[in-house]
């Protein structure tokens, strides 16, 4: 039976400079209106800021070096509804109970597994994702789910209790968050036991599961997980809230103390989260909603950062957005007549020009930039055709690879390749060895 192997051919390697669309941030010190700034980003650089995550716009606020506070990005408003997720993934699986209709109901809950419009103001519980491995918090009396697309679940570390007054202490007495002193020593074996070898596992966070450490104290879990044997990025998680929220409070709460508010991508994801809400009856926020605000550069994200309250349209003609420096960074709509500074991005790709393995070129990348660069669009697809005419070597290292357990091509970035996209007059072949 043939199996992909990777071998150590020496080929130079194509490093990107941050996650996802590759760009770097330039603060210009000058004020324009919103148009006249997309304009000067477009002659000097590529575009008006394109913001698609959180680490992008903790990039793009170490650029503003100076006490302004409304700094334009590229975010503009013009007129289109569409239904995006929180999170920023496409839109390609859709499981409404009715269709939706053209209401101002603009965001959406889950409920007996099936999808419904919902106005964004009503409080509802919700469904946290955590897109990565990593140290992750829930709060006491809410539910978890650990998962593995590929390879099983292995607890790295544990802790039932309080070891930080404000975590998790929205609406709490003093009482209730001043120990911080706090923890369970057999935190770690009981959530290793439930999930350790499972391709996924859900606990309830409460004292009747890990016993009361600290009694009157409000406390949380602490627990960091990965998949072994597993390709990056693979470990995922769902937390569901069982607290009230609106929508945006929701997202805010997810975003603060997980990744984001949870995207459904096909059945089975709609499947498994139907499972862990487990109430026919309940309605439970998922990452959905819908909005009319586009990228100056048509980039396809969904990564909002609105301030509380916002978007409002005051007076009508509040299309543009800007940055609020002295406010975490978090946006507002406004009029693109008005005067402010602003930030540009630049689309770059770093030619590594070094004779590297496969496996030493992913390591210098993300030793020295970010990664390998995943080639998952047609605009990267444009941008690694343009950096090779750079090349010196007939082969250009790519961050795509192979698992010979379950079968499937996969990017460095996590994503799982459905069609490979042909790099239409680039130099360099994707190869494999295959050995019987």
């Amino acid at each position: 039976m043939a199996q992909t192997l990777y071998f150590s051919l020496l080929v130079i390697a194509l490093c990107s400079l941050s996650e996802g669309i590759q760009r770097r941030y330039h603060y210009i010190n000058m004020t324009k209106t919103w148009t006249e700034a997309q304009r000067y980003c477009r002659e000097k650089y590529t575009d008006l800021a394109t913001v698609n995550n959180i680490n992008d716009l903790n990039e793009l606020k170490k650029t503003v070096n100076n006490n302004q506070e409304f700094v334009w990005i590229g975010l503009k408003r013009p007129g289109i509804n569409e239904w995006k997720w929180s999170l920023g993934d496409p839109v390609t699986y859709l499981n409404w109970e009715t269709e939706p209709s053209t209401d101002t109901n603009n965001c959406a809950v889950m409920r007996n597994g099936k999808w419904h419009q919902q106005d964004c103001n009503v409080r509802s519980q919700f469904i946290c994702f955590n897109g990565v491995s990593k140290d992750f918090i829930i709060c006491q009396s809410h539910t978890f789910l650990l998962s593995c697309d590929q390879g099983t679940i292995k607890v790295l570390s544990a802790n039932y209790g309080r070891t930080h007054r404000q975590t998790c202490s929205t609406g709490r007495p003093d009482d209730q968050i001043s120990n911080v002193q706090c923890s369970l020593n057999t935190s770690l074996s009981a959530v290793a036991t439930r999930c350790d070898g499972e391709t996924s596992c859900s606990m309830v966070v409460n004292n009747t599961v890990f016993t009361d450490s600290c009694d009157g104290t409000y406390k949380y879990l602490n627990v960091s997980y990965e998949c072994v044997e597993a390709p990056p990025n693979s470990s995922k998680s769902y937390i569901i809230n069982t607290s009230s929220t609106t929508w945006r409070e929701a997202q805010s709460f997810c975003r603060q103390y997980h990744t984001d508010l949870t995207s459904v991508k096909n059945q089975t994801d709609n499947q498994l989260i139907h499972n862990i809400i487990n109430d026919p009856h309940t309605s439970v926020w998922i990452g959905l909603f819908r909005d009319s605000w586009e990228w100056s550069d048509n980039t396809d994200s969904a990564f909002r950062y609105w301030d509380s309250g916002q978007p409002d349209n005051l007076d009508g003609s509040q299309n543009c957005t800007v940055t609020n420096m002295n406010n975490e960074g978090k946006w507002h709509d406004i009029s693109c007549s008005v005067f402010y500074t602003f930030v540009c991005h630049e689309d770059e790709l770093i030619l590594i020009q070094k004779n590297l393995s496969w496996t030493e070129a992913v390591r210098y990348c993300r030793e020295n930039h970010v990664d390998l660069v995943s080639v998952d669009s047609q605009k990267i697809q444009l941008m690694v055709t343009e950096v090779l005419h750079q090349a010196w070597t007939a082969e250009v290292w790519l961050g795509l690879r192979h698992s010979c357990s379950v079968g499937i091509w996969f990017w460095v970035n996590g994503e799982i390749v459905c069609m490979i996209i042909g790099l239409r007059g680039m130099k360099q072949q994707w190869t494999t060895v295959s050995v019987m």
